[in-house]
């Protein structure tokens, strides 16, 4: 809140006040960097809304966007990955999830850093996603389109079923189209 107060003032008098202090303080190295690699946006987390029951610990969380090695090889952000679709995403060896498989969802496996890259699979070159899934007792996760959870499960238990009358959206589904001017 309070950020987005600073950024968006109007007052010609306090924007100019702000100015001079902010170019100021980012003059200290130390200052800089900080400001600039601080979490500006806070980590959403619905706790209602489009999940399934029971929740869990990583319900209604955005996972994280690290780095990632895809299966050729290629080191792409996990959100490239996942692609805006249904996605189970498992920690180590996957639990059969046949109500999720008869629906179609497709599956990755997380491997950890320094792994090598294998199909169907990617490896967490950061080391965030690992520990992110530990952290939340979560082996398998059904990740909605907009990479939040849907659904998770902890090791050797099976994901809630997918919500009632689940279609995903077809790999041969057209992108939206972009707005211009």
């Amino acid at each position: 809140m309070l950020t987005g107060r600073i950024i968006t003032e109007r007052r010609l008098p306090v924007t100019r006040i702000r100015d001079t202090a902010l170019r100021a303080v980012l003059r200290l190295s130390a200052v800089s960097g900080r400001l600039v690699d601080a979490n500006w946006i806070p980590v959403a987390h619905y706790a209602e809304g489009f999940q399934a029951r029971p929740r869990t610990k990583a319900s209604g969380r955005q996972i994280p966007q690290p780095w990632v090695t895809g299966p050729d090889g290629t080191r792409v952000r996990l959100d490239d990955v996942l692609a805006g679709r249904w996605l189970l995403l498992h920690a180590a060896a996957a639990t059969p999830q046949p109500a999720w498989d008869r629906a179609g969802v497709p599956s990755l496996t997380v491997l950890p850093a320094g792994s090598r890259p294998a199909e169907g699979a990617v490896v967490d070159s950061d080391g965030v996603l690992l520990p992110w899934l530990t952290a939340h007792r979560a082996a398998t996760l059904a990740l909605r389109p907009d990479a939040y959870v849907y659904a998770a499960a902890p090791t050797g238990d099976r994901l809630p079923p997918p919500p009632a009358g689940f279609a995903p959206a077809s790999r041969t589904t057209a992108p939206p189209t972009p707005i211009t001017g």
